[in-house]
């Protein structure tokens, strides 16, 4: 909404006058505003307007705002309101970070020569850890942790040295990527930013769950240690990292998810012993976080799901036994029910591969998903009915002499 005042041009998302831009993104763009009402400065975060009617792309949005209001950490942007402009563009009202993001300070440093010393790497270190913790505790992995998704801020500072100082508080923000493990199974398909992104989180479908932040921790530690994250660095090389954290950080950035560090404040303790700097920590250090919420793995959705338990033997016996008959005994008729039941059952192994997904790596609604839907039931009500023909002589066997018992 635009107003006049004083002569100019004033913009208005809800009731906050718009400044400045922040930052902009794939998505959706940053504004500086002032609320008028409670004379403050916050930060607009706008989902671009060809966005705002992508379903997808908007209920992510939401999500995100939703995340951020039930988590309570001071190293984890504060959310204050979410809304919708008068052209249905939702928007989220956020706590301003006036000094920038970590990749814009440690840039200027390195300018001037600067190279982070043991209190510098655990300013960062700590407050992210922490950040972390409170996430996975609530079950949420944040899909990518980047020096440009940290911010500093000046509200309760509590800093120290030259990368976070005195009266500064590093925060963790943007969690439009994250997954909310509470709702939905660990599957994706990719996201976060080059460099800084785990391995499973680089390709094809994968089972993701909060070691994949714990891969981006690290990897962020690195970049501020030696100026270049992992998978830019040559391999082998170690100017830069203090003697001990090396070893910390290389656990942290296993390629397999199992070697990594178990929980955040695992992470956290090896890399205050590899420090060796305990007395760097924050004069108002915070009681440690709750354990991480139960990770999750491949197997997770099985064991959750007695009935897929139940049917997939089933299943699998029944093909197969179709296929050992038709082998052995030479039965023509049983071999092309076995090739009539899995053709089917491989449809929906491709339909699944090729199944799209949106910009984050989340599976949406496609033809592929009802499809598959309809061979699965298909299929399963064709073998029904299949075993009641095939197998009516000696059903009717068994209810006859069942009858006869009775009498």
């Amino acid at each position: 909404m635009t107003e006049e005042a004083g002569g100019r041009n004033v913009w208005r998302i809800g009731r906050f006058r718009v400044e400045a831009v922040i930052g902009t993104g794939a998505f959706a763009t940053v504004y500086r505003a002032v609320d008028d009402r409670l004379d403050d400065v916050v930060a607009v975060k706008l989902l671009a307007d060809n966005h705002s009617l992508d379903p997808e792309i908007r209920k992510r949005f939401l999500t995100e705002g939703r995340v951020l209001r039930r988590i309570a950490s001071p190293y984890v942007v504060t959310v204050y309101d979410l809304g919708e402009t008068e052209r249905q563009q939702p928007y989220l009202v956020l706590e301003h970070a006036s000094r920038g993001t970590l990749a814009q300070r440690v840039h200027e440093l390195r300018a001037s020569g600067w190279r982070p010393g043991p209190g510098d790497l655990w300013a960062v270190a700590e407050p992210l850890a922490r950040a972390l913790a409170t996430l996975h505790a609530a079950g949420i992995v944040h899909r990518d942790v980047n020096p440009a998704n940290i911010l500093l801020t000046t509200r309760g500072g509590s800093g120290v040295g030259a990368v976070v100082r005195a009266d500064e508080r590093l925060v963790l923000s943007d969690l439009g990527l994250c997954k909310d493990l509470a709702l939905h199974s660990g599957h994706t398909s990719g996201g976060g930013t080059e460099g800084f992104r785990a391995p499973e989180l680089r390709g094809g479908p994968a089972i993701i769950d909060h070691r994949a932040d714990l891969w981006s921790l690290s990897a962020v530690m690195t970049w501020l240690a030696t100026g270049l994250p992992p998978d830019v660095r040559p391999p082998g090389a170690g100017g830069g990292l203090p003697p001990g954290l090396a070893g910390a950080l290389a656990r942290g950035l296993a390629d397999d998810p199992s070697a990594r560090h178990p929980d955040a404040q695992t992470w956290l303790s090896e890399v205050e012993a590899a420090l060796g700097q305990p007395t760097l920590a924050p004069r108002h250090r915070p009681p440690p976080p709750p354990a991480p919420a139960r990770p999750q793995n491949p197997w997770w959705r099985i064991r959750q799901s007695a009935w897929l338990l139940a049917m997939l033997p089933l299943g699998l016996t029944t093909w197969a036994g179709f296929l050992y008959i038709g082998v052995i005994a030479r039965r023509r008729a049983w071999l092309l029910a076995s090739a009539a039941y899995g053709a089917p059952a491989a449809l929906m192994l491709i339909l699944i591969a090729t199944a799209p997904t949106d910009a984050q790596g989340e599976y949406i609604d496609s033809w592929q998903d009802s499809l598959g839907m309809v061979v699965m039931m298909v299929t399963w009500l064709v073998g029904l009915a299949h075993a009641l023909i095939v197998n009516r002589d000696w059903l009717t066997f068994r209810a006859q002499h069942t009858g006869r018992a009775v009498m």
